[in-house]
């Protein structure tokens, strides 16, 4: 049975969702956050309004959102109000409504990712994962039927090389826009792996709670658990994370090879907490892929 909690914060996503298909492919202004410095970040009036909205719908809860921020301490209820503003503003149907419950002691409790163009609500709580109230559980499938999907900025050689690295034991790679519509469909049984950088809490931290509950393998790029601080994530069927972990730290042990040419040895913690120390030659990485 689906919680009042849960159920608060889908309500609260199907309203946003009405907010963007109703303005869905028509003229927006967008202002870049990042104000021209690095990748564009940006936002329109739409993620606005839909913030505006699940404020008003979670008026008895404390809410940190994206846009407007606020105060994560204490528990409190995280908002990506429009995961995907790129692909909303070019007319891409491949966007999320993201709520996140987060306890008094940092621990995400429930969350919902919503994809309103096809009015699908993927949620979790403690009882499981679901798709519009029926359970759901990831295919457990073999890296050769799973597609590679990625959230990397592959304009950069090193997010390029590092998917490179373990591209080819795939059927092949993709990249849709929405790190957090990537885990919901895998969740549902989408056959897919997703690897992601430079990530903000709001972006996955509920949809890897809801790819978690049902079933899925999640860590941050070196194979720990992820906090939230991550800002990386690793997300696959249990039975392939190891080795796609090992694959992506057999590349960042060539990356510390360089490291240790200029700067000396690096000492890094393996993914099961035990440390070793990188001299040159030395590549991390064990396992088929490395």
């Amino acid at each position: 049975m689906v919680s009042p909690l849960l159920n608060d914060l889908i309500d609260a996503a199907r309203l946003a969702g009405a907010i963007q298909r109703a303005n869905f492919r028509t003229n927006l202004s967008v202002t870049d956050k990042s104000g021209g410095k690095g990748t564009a970040d940006l936002v329109s009036r739409v993620d606005h309004e839909c913030e505006a909205a699940i404020r008003t719908r979670l008026a008895g809860y404390k809410v940190v959102g994206e846009e407007q921020g606020g105060d994560a301490t204490g528990a409190y209820v995280l908002v990506d109000p429009l995961d995907g503003t790129k692909n909303f503003l070019l007319g891409v149907e491949q966007f999320a409504v993201c709520l996140t419950n987060v306890d008094e002691t940092g621990k995400v409790t429930a969350a919902v990712v919503y994809d309103p163009i096809r009015d699908r609500a993927y949620a979790a709580d403690e009882t499981g994962a679901y798709m519009n109230g029926q359970p759901i559980t990831i295919t457990q499938s073999e890296p050769r039927g799973t597609y590679l999907v990625t959230e990397e900025n592959l304009a950069k050689r090193s997010a390029l090389n590092r998917i490179q690295r373990v591209a080819t034991k795939f059927a092949g790679v993709r990249k849709f826009g929405s790190t957090a519509l990537d885990l919901a469909q895998m969740a549902a049984g989408q056959s897919c792996a997703v690897v992601a950088t430079g990530l903000k809490p709001w972006d996955f931290q509920g949809a890897a709670f809801i790819y978690e509950k049902a079933g899925g393998k999640i860590s941050d790029i070196s194979g720990r658990p992820l906090t939230m601080e991550s800002t990386t994530l690793i997300a696959c069927p249990p039975k392939m994370h190891e080795d796609l972990v090992w694959g992506i730290k057999s590349f960042l042990g060539k990356v510390y090879e360089g490291m240790v040419r200029a700067h000396g040895p690096q000492t890094v913690t393996r993914a099961d907490g035990t440390t070793t120390t990188i001299y040159p030659g030395n590549v991390i990485g064990k396992g088929p892929w490395a």
